[in-house]
């Protein structure tokens, strides 16, 4: 199996489960501690520059960009999914969503 092959796998067992995966982990409430002190690092050290915007690149459902704006982050969300997509845009229409490739992602966006 090629790399498009992979990633055509990939991409349609995604879609197939997006809404299910919606269901199980519906926000990041689900974080172990040390996972939510890191994320909460990560706000910190961003918040404190003058650039306020980053890319959860391979967002899925859209939970830890939701997190990431309700701590003052300016977020957009990226995944390969179009089904993933369509449900963090569903759950969070004020937010940005777009399907991509995290390989074809700009180094500086």
């Amino acid at each position: 199996m090629n790399a498009d092959d992979r990633l055509a796998t990939v991409r349609s067992t995604y879609d197939l489960v997006a809404e299910s995966y919606a269901r199980l982990l519906p926000d990041a409430s689900f974080e172990a501690p040390v996972d939510r002190g890191m994320i909460e690092a990560f706000v910190a050290h961003v918040t404190e520059g003058s650039t306020r915007s980053v890319v959860d690149a391979g967002c899925g459902s859209g939970r830890m960009t939701r997190l990431l704006s309700s701590l003052g982050v300016d977020v957009s969300g990226v995944d390969v999914s179009g089904g993933m997509i369509d449900v963090a845009r569903r759950s969070n229409p004020e937010l940005s969503f777009e399907v991509g490739e995290l390989a074809e992602l700009p180094s500086r966006i």
